[in-house]
């Protein structure tokens, strides 16, 4: 109660108020000890947290050091927030101790037991010890007319230094109500009627500043907010663009920046581990090995080879939808013989199935200034020479998948993984899916049938366009599909099979392995609790799924031989074209056990998409133990230089951005199944978000085309270290 009463006291005459509608509630450093302000307000609840000296002091000569011991958690900071008003909070802090099932310290806005309102989550700091880290976030209290509370908390059995923690409360006003919308998913593209079509926005949390001029502007004065070449234009930054000479300046800045490099050392011409070949006898390709317990690919010279990578390199050509929303931008003419301006041709997820909205790639606008390009070819020629220059720089020993095709279809400089994605694709497009009814097992989104011939002739067609780069020497491997969205529950899509209807490809498949496990429809009755009058009522039948155990077994084991017919469809089609080739699966994001055990039959190498800070979170499923596996994605992106959203994995700053891919990438390393692992991705997303609203800050350029000089630095030192950490040789 006295935490609360000082409180009271604090909000009536003690705040700091900088404008009609921001209000600072916390910015301390505490370095004035017990007289720092979070203190003599009553703010910081001292049954929770105490200042702290060097050594432990992460900003200063003075810290706050909250912990909490047998008690499930204890609040550091509560206060009483205003309905509608936005919260945003900062803090730099070090994971001294946390136990093993839980985060060490959340924030939130919830109700009086701690309950978040819908689409207003629970923020959690990064479970990694000892290394020093900031977070940016925040909330919107939804205007409902509820009491609720903002809490920093810090869980059982645990101990964090924390330090320049900053809250803010924004009240919008009529002059900025516009910025700001009501909590939404970001996927829910058109909630936001400001700026539809976009995940975040200028105020998602980890963007906004509090003194930002924008909260000052009315909409009238805010629009157009997009400059020519497709930049944030409320903001400044390093190397932000601001005149054509501008690109010309950063494009000898670049080369400047190259040349004072020194080379990495010990890297035959396909980027392996020079003189490592040993006893090995080279295959010609690239190929398996396990050297001391560890999985590592060696190079077709027989060098040890693994896969640092980087996805769609020379693919700079993102382009964002105008269409309603020409407001958004200063200038979107089509100049020149490049074409950056169209209409979309095939349904985009988030809009209505026959929307076919308007695009505009300022990419490839600024690329065509910056490099003084006449037409496609000479486009196409020049990326390939900045792609090929740049990766030999960068550190990269390999492309990643949706390299652009004119980099790797004629003369490829450097290995890569090439991949199709025409079966998932095309078949979604084509229709040649699972269509069970959506009242009885409703998918997470569409699955193709894997049993329709169709399906077959689909791969088959998308593998044969990239057959040629499949049989060359510097292919590493070969992705089939991206991240198909498998259930996550074992069984599901088996049930889902039973409620499709009756010309179902996949049903008719289920039937036969049914007839040939039961032979008389009589056993099948009696084991599901069943009464099919014979085997075509089976196909007929579409709300009936067993409950028996037996039942749940079949499903099970029929579950498993789906997607294994999957993976062993894929595997077979790519070894028709060059036996050698290795297989590197789907590159999985959702998964089940049956999905994972079947790839892991037959794909020579599984690959996941994974977005995590620390790999020791990893699932290894039992049929993993053995197996080599390669990261599809993997990145830490940030929002501190003009883009809203710092995507799934989010680092607050170009520091914390280094010390995460550090600790992530090193970790991998170490670990004895993974050989390779590819930095999602090469090129930031448009601002205004891609056609599907994606809209974060991923790439190792901008969307200017000048690189994040900081993070290539990164990939380089560990580059430089990278078969040493493999190898054991360096902790």
């Amino acid at each position: 109660m006295k935490f609360l009463n000082a409180l009271s006291a604090f909000f009536l005459s003690a705040s700091f108020s900088f404008a009609a509608n921001v209000t600072a509630i916390i910015d301390d450093d505490f370095e004035k000890g017990k007289d720092s302000p979070s203190f003599s307000s009553g703010l910081i609840n001292e049954d929770a947290a105490a200042l702290t000296d060097e050594p432990d002091a992460i900003v200063g000569g003075k810290s706050l050091r909250v912990s909490c011991g047998g008690d499930y958690l204890k609040n550091v900071v509560k206060f009483p927030v205003k309905n509608g008003a936005v919260y945003l909070y900062e803090f730099t802090y070090r994971i001294k101790k946390m136990p093993p099932d839980r985060t060490p310290m959340t924030v939130l806005i919830g109700d009086a037991r701690g309950t978040p309102p819908k689409n207003c989550g629970v923020r959690l700091v990064k479970r990694i010890e000892n290394l020093k880290l900031s977070e940016k976030e925040g909330f919107r209290v939804p205007d409902d007319g509820k009491k609720y509370f903002f809490r920093i908390n810090v869980s059982r059995n645990s101990e964090v230094i924390v330090d320049n923690l900053k809250i803010h409360e924004i009240v919008p006003d009529k002059t900025n109500a516009y910025l700001f919308c009501e909590n939404h998913h970001w996927h829910d593209l058109f909630v936001d009627k400001t700026f539809p079509g976009m995940y975040f926005t200028p105020t998602a949390f980890s963007f906004l500043d509090p003194y930002s001029p924008i909260l000052d502007m009315p909409k009238e004065k805010f629009f157009p907010f997009i400059d020519k070449w497709g930049q944030y234009k409320y903001a400044d930054w390093t190397n932000k663009i601001k005149s054509d000479s501008d690109l010309t300046a950063a494009h000898e800045r670049e080369k400047e920046f190259y040349s004072k490099l020194r080379k990495i050392g010990n890297r035959d011409k396909y980027g392996a581990l020079e003189n490592s070949c040993g006893d090995f006898k080279p295959t010609g390709r690239f190929c398996l090995d396990k050297v001391d317990g560890k999985w590592i690919l060696r190079a077709p010279n027989g060098n040890l080879f693994w896969a640092f990578g980087i996805n769609s390199m020379g693919n700079a050509t993102g382009s964002t939808i105008t269409t309603n929303r020409e407001h958004f931008f200063d200038d979107i003419k089509q100049v020149g013989a490049l074409r950056y301006k169209g209409k979309v041709s095939n349904p985009i997820r988030g809009y209505p199935e026959d929307a076919r909205p308007e695009w505009f790639s300022f990419q490839m606008r600024t690329l065509q200034w910056k490099y003084g390009l006449q037409n496609f070819n000479d486009f196409k020629s020049k990326m390939k020479e900045i792609s090929d220059w740049r990766i030999k720089n960068w550190g990269i020993t390999a492309y990643g998948a949706w390299t652009a095709p004119y980099i790797i279809n004629e003369n490829p400089a450097h290995p890569y993984i090439i991949n199709t994605d025409a079966p998932k694709v095309v078949s979604a497009l084509q229709k040649v899916i699972l269509k069970p009814d959506d009242n009885l097992r409703k998918l997470f989104r569409v699955i193709p049938d894997v049993y329709d011939p169709r399906f077959e002739k689909i791969m088959k067609n998308g593998l044969e366009k990239i057959a040629a780069q499949i049989k060359h020497e510097l292919c590493v491997g070969v992705f089939v599909d991206n991240e198909v969205p498998w259930e996550g529950k074992e069984g599901y899509t088996a049930e889902a099979i039973l409620t499709c209807p009756p010309e179902q490809p996949a049903k008719i498949a289920f039937r036969d392995f049914m007839k040939e496990r039961y032979g008389d429809v009589s056993a099948i009755n009696k084991a599901w609790g069943a009464n099919y009058s014979d085997w075509n009522a089976f196909l007929a039948e579409r709300k009936f799924i067993p409950k028996t155990e037996t039942g749940k077994k079949d499903l099970n084991d029929f579950d498993f031989r789906f997607h294994s017919h999957y993976y062993k469809m894929c595997r077979d089609n790519v070894k028709a074209i060059s036996p050698d080739a290795l297989y590197f699966g789907s590159r999985f994001a959702w998964r089940n056990k049956n999905a994972v055990a079947a790839a892991a039959e037959y794909c020579d190498v599984v690959s996941f998409n994974l977005y995590m800070y620390d790999i020791s979170f990893f699932k290894m499923y039992d049929e993993l133990k053995d197996k080599p596996l390669i990261i599809g994605e993997f990145s830490m992106s940030r929002s501190d230089y003009g883009h809203f959203w710092k995507g799934p994995q989010q680092a607050a700053n170009g520091e914390d951005q280094t010390a995460l891919f550090n600790y992530f990438l090193g970790g991998v390393l170490r670990h004895p199944n993974f050989v390779g692992a590819c930095w999602f991705t090469y090129s930031d997303q448009p601002t205004t978000g891609r056609a599907d609203g994606e809209n974060a800050s991923f790439g190792v350029v901008d969307i200017c085309d000048t690189p994040h000089f900081d993070l290539i630095k990164t990939f380089r030192k560990m580059s430089d270290k990278m078969y040493k950490i493999r190898l054991g040789k360096k902790k």
